[in-house]
């Protein structure tokens, strides 16, 4: 399957006779994304010419297609989705017998699509292939979302020279997804920070091109991830609502405050050259401590030093804090899925958490079994998401 970007002014028919030479087709594609509805910047599957599509989206459960050919008796099936990371991952089992060993190729990079009733949870490619010849005769896939490769190449040749003037993150996140056949996919509220211009920027030889766009987009106070269909998205804030989707009190998980990660004083410093003169920022956060943090500020970084320091002690703040939770369910009484993003408002003594508290879903694994569904969630509380330093164990 193929990927469209819809314009604006397109309909399903126009796109129906550009890719498949038939307004008639137009039925296939609103079949395929399960939608009647067409808007700009909306990203389509495109089914293949020659083959009539065999999705079924109204799955009871969870639903598995190779290929575009759906797998009658589904596995069990772990995804994995983070707002912070340009792709989702999965892995799924198999028997190990003559009616799978063409997807048990090595090296074939098959195409699968995962979902859950109506909803697309994430379309990607086989990466690694494990046999298992023993006892359980069977075969695990593991794979990513198409983004996710950027993760692990750098700059080919072709490109070079690598060094890019005057050019906007938009630009330059295009012309690499090119390369590899990455959708591009810009939100609205984001274009205008996307078409910003860096003075100069390059990725170093090998630096792997997944974490250069994301300090290119760090700097324009942007969000790096992917869509389900696996196009790479740019937007500005990964919250996806402001209304919490659960209220949850005293669940099952566990939580973890780390206080080596963070510091009472931090002081960014960035170094002057002829077009700017030295500079410095500070910012403090309310622990009993004296712990001093310096930070350089390095030249790719454009932004203001003052927003840097203010992205540094967000990111201390997130990374000496985990909250796993585990749901017996992936949906919520209203029907719907949750997702990365999405809020929660948890409530517990037990992890320290004495008042309702706003919560924002950073990591999702659902986990789909014949017999049930069930997902683990990471969350990070909204306050430090945002900057502010909320100490809601007071």
């Amino acid at each position: 399957m193929r990927l469209h970007i819809v314009k604006s002014g397109e309909t399903f028919e126009s796109i129906a006779t550009a890719y498949l030479y038939q307004p008639a087709k137009a039925s296939d594609i609103k079949r395929v994304n399960n939608t009647n509805v067409i808007y700009a910047g909306q990203v389509l599957k495109i089914p293949d010419l020659f083959e009539e599509p065999k999705i079924n989206p109204e799955f009871e459960r969870a639903g598995l297609a190779i290929n575009g050919s759906e797998i009658n008796s589904t596995p069990s099936i772990v995804v994995t989705r983070a707002f912070d990371s340009i792709a989702g991952t999965f892995d799924f089992t198999l028997p190990t017998d003559d009616y799978f060993k063409d997807l048990s190729s090595p090296y074939s990079y098959q195409d699968v699509d995962i979902y859950h009733k109506s909803d697309l949870i994430l379309s990607g490619q086989i990466y690694n292939i494990t046999k298992d010849l023993g006892k359980t005769a069977s075969t695990v896939y593991s794979g990513f979302q198409k983004p996710g490769m950027l993760s692990q190449v750098n700059m080919p040749d072709s490109m070079y020279p690598r060094t890019f003037y005057k050019t906007s993150l938009k630009t330059i996140a295009e012309k690499i997804c090119d390369v590899f056949q990455i959708v591009v996919v810009i939100d609205d509220n984001a274009k205008s920070k996307a078409n910003e211009k860096f003075e100069k920027t390059s990725p170093s030889p090998n630096e792997y091109l997944g974490g250069y766009l994301i300090d290119l987009a760090h700097q324009k106070g942007l969000i790096l991830s992917s869509t389900p269909e696996g196009a790479l998205r740019i937007s500005v804030d990964a919250i996806k609502s402001k209304d919490p989707i659960l209220n949850l009190v005293n669940p099952e998980g566990d939580i973890s405050f780390d206080g080596s990660k963070v510091y009472s004083d931090f002081t960014a410093l960035r170094a002057g050259n002829t077009k700017r003169s030295p500079a410095q920022a500070k910012a403090k956060l309310d622990i009993d401590v004296f712990r001093q943090k310096v930070i350089q500020q390095i030249d790719r970084f454009s932004d203001s030093i003052s927003n840097y320091v203010k992205s540094e002690v967000i990111r201390a703040m997130l990374d000496s804090f985990t909250f796993a939770v585990k749901l017996p369910y992936i949906r919520t009484l209203n029907g719907d899925l949750i997702d990365i993003n999405s809020i929660i408002t948890v409530e517990s003594k037990d992890h320290s958490i004495l008042k309702p508290t706003d919560f924002i879903v950073r990591k999702c694994t659902y986990n789909f079994k014949t017999s049930s569904d069930s997902c683990n969630i990471d969350l990070i509380p909204l306050d430090w998401y945002q900057g502010k330093f909320t100490k809601f164990w007071e």
